[in-house]
């Protein structure tokens, strides 16, 4: 059984993940391997480095990905590779040394004429 399979399997059966999440982190990690085989001609995820990580992380920007989403994702691949790293099919996570993209700060909004309440 292919690893991502197995991953995903392990989501939903072990950590009873939801399946909308489960389907979140199956997209999220096919798109990683997509890309890894066309830009690097990479057939499995568990060989990725950091640095095609980091060329990931470039391509989602300029296709106008948002930092959430590109944190969702980056977290589904640090899932992924954690997994990896338990079951002994990697010995260290590509993204060991990556952070997480900065999401701007929402400013706080209030709602006029409303009147407080004692009790």
């Amino acid at each position: 059984m292919p690893t991502v399979e197995r991953f995903l399997n392990y989501l939903e059966f072990e950590k009873r993940f939801s399946k909308h999440t489960v389907l979140s982190y199956k997209k999220d990690l096919e798109q990683f391997t997509s890309f890894l085989k066309n830009q690097f001609e990479l057939l499995e995820i568990e060989h990725a480095t950091a640095p095609m990580v980091r060329s990931w992380q470039v391509h989602l920007k300029e296709a106008g990905a948002e930092a959430r989403t590109m944190n969702r994702k980056l977290s589904a691949l640090r899932s992924f590779y954690k997994f990896c790293m338990r079951n002994g099919l990697v010995t260290k996570s590509p993204l060991y040394n990556i952070k997480a993209v900065k999401t701007p700060k929402r400013l706080p909004t209030f709602v006029e004429g409303a009147k407080w309440i004692n009790f």
